[in-house]
């Protein structure tokens, strides 16, 4: 069986002063369960997932990565969470996770 990797977008309580705030992350597993992972305080650890969602996730935004198909390799998925950050961050959004070589990068 060939492993699938989604893109997810996480909507995050906005920081005071800043405008609304995302997490972009890619996974092999399904939003849901990813973001169920991100949120699970019990076994929780800095490899487990972003310290962004789970301190400040209210929930996945699906209607934000609509149309981001699954991509078969990591490499796929990383250039796709790219394009959707660029995306997003041209909108309005403050986006963290996903970072690339900038001086913007929030992680």
């Amino acid at each position: 069986m060939n492993r699938l990797y989604y893109v997810y977008v996480v909507e995050l309580r906005p920081l005071p002063g800043r405008g609304p705030s995302v997490y972009v992350g890619s996974s092999g597993l399904r939003p849901e369960e990813r973001f169920d992972h991100h949120m699970d305080r019990d076994t929780w650890d800095d490899r487990a997932g972003s310290r962004h969602v789970r301190r400040r996730g209210r929930c996945l935004r699906p209607d934000l990565y609509r149309g981001v198909k699954p991509v078969p390799t990591r490499k796929e998925a990383k250039q796709a969470e790219q394009r959707l950050r660029t995306r997003l961050e041209r909108l309005g959004y403050v986006v963290y996770g996903s970072c690339r070589t900038s001086k913007t990068c929030t992680l």
